[in-house]
């Protein structure tokens, strides 16, 4: 692979038609050339706006300003941390591009429990459910930020050296109301994904019995993720891709209770896209990875949407770091004969190595390094 391109390679992989690709509006594909061609702020906000005018999910997109606003406001305070709104459309263009040129990926996002009945239908469900996974995966990010900034600042009261001390422990009532969710019954074909919280969608999509690769009960799985997130409030920590769903499933349940929308578009895609930005960060640091993958992140199971947008992360981290942006030509990422190829230089090694260990070996994907550190 030679010199290019990162951001023109993707405008080729959503834009090079196949009879597979995505069926994408004139309007959509100016806000994502766009952001291509520009990758700052102003581009990705045109973006996220044309998307919740189309889906009629603005209260959600609000949040992501108020995200950027929380992220600027902080630069000074903690200038380590990684912006999060340049960086989720950023995740979300790569994703239509994968979509696009992979028939692995493909097919392992299509082929889940809501089966639509035709190639079309299939297609406007992805799109749905990925705007929702890759724009909103990072919503909550301000509570950590905010608890970061906390002990960062006490730290230095206490002339504490210390990256994993912690000032902190969380009170559990804030994980309740997040997680508390007034459920629309849904009509008695559906009873067995019918569940109260928002904990107990996920779970429960995790575990129906349409998932062939559940390799646990609802209960116990029910278990394992709750101590999991209340160890971390415990010990001041906040899972900010746990958090981000939990605000999704109850944003965008308020906006069904309050239109005509057909409910069980809420519990097949909604879920699935809650459950894809669950597992991001969840499923990394918890037992999730050995239950489900034997210390991987398995492409196909048991969240074929969750792996596509954790494997978009992944790659878009280096995006994230200012000082790349002179090396943004020396990355590449194409697709020949089904396999994804991405070429990152050698110094962000490190900044994907945690992650990349997760990736699934079955899926065609080789990551090549170039240059010295």
């Amino acid at each position: 692979m030679n010199g290019g391109d990162i951001f023109r390679d993707i405008e080729t992989l959503i834009f090079e038609h196949t009879p597979d690709s995505l069926e994408i509006s004139d309007g959509h594909k100016r806000f994502i050339r766009n952001f291509l061609q520009h990758h700052d702020a102003s581009s990705a906000a045109q973006l996220f706006n044309f998307i919740h005018r189309v889906q009629e999910k603005e209260p959600l997109y609000n949040l992501l300003k108020e995200l950027r606003r929380y992220e600027r406001n902080f630069l000074d305070i903690v200038p380590e941390n990684r912006e999060h709104f340049v960086h989720s459309a950023s995740v979300y263009v790569l994703g239509l591009g994968i979509y696009n040129a992979s028939n692995d990926f493909r097919q392992a996002v299509i082929t889940e429990r809501h089966q639509p009945d035709s190639t079309h239908a299939q297609k406007t469900s992805f799109l749905f459910r990925w705007s929702l996974a890759a724009c909103l995966h990072d919503l909550a990010y301000p509570l950590e930020l905010n608890i970061k900034s906390f002990n960062k600042y006490s730290k230095r009261l206490h002339g504490i050296d210390d990256e994993n001390c912690s000032f902190l422990t969380i009170n559990h009532d804030i994980y309740e109301l997040f997680n508390i969710l007034p459920i629309i019954k849904p009509d008695s074909g559906m009873s067995d994904i019918q569940r109260d919280t928002a904990l107990g969608l996920i779970a429960n999509f995790l575990t129906s019995k349409r998932n062939r690769n559940s390799r646990v009960t609802y209960d116990t799985l029910l278990t394992i993720i709750e101590r999991y997130l209340k160890n971390g409030l415990d010990s001041g920590q906040i899972d900010h891709g746990a958090f981000s769903a939990f605000v999704l499933l109850k944003l965008v349940h308020d906006l069904y209770e309050k239109s005509d929308w057909d409910i069980r578009n809420f519990y097949y895609e909604v879920v699935d896209s809650a459950t894809a930005i669950f597992l991001h960060n969840a499923y990394k640091y918890s037992m999730l990875r050995d239950i489900y993958g034997e210390g991987k992140y398995k492409y196909d199971s048991p969240s074929p949407l969750g792996y596509l947008l954790y494997f978009c992360d992944s790659i878009c981290e280096w995006l994230r770091s200012e000082s790349s942006r002179k090396d943004f030509k020396l990355f590449r990422i194409t697709v020949a004969d089904d396999r994804i190829n991405f070429r990152i230089h050698k110094s962000f090694e490190a900044k994907i190595e945690e992650s990349a260990a997760l990736f699934d070996k079955r899926a065609p994907v080789r990551i090549e390094y170039f240059g010295t550190d």
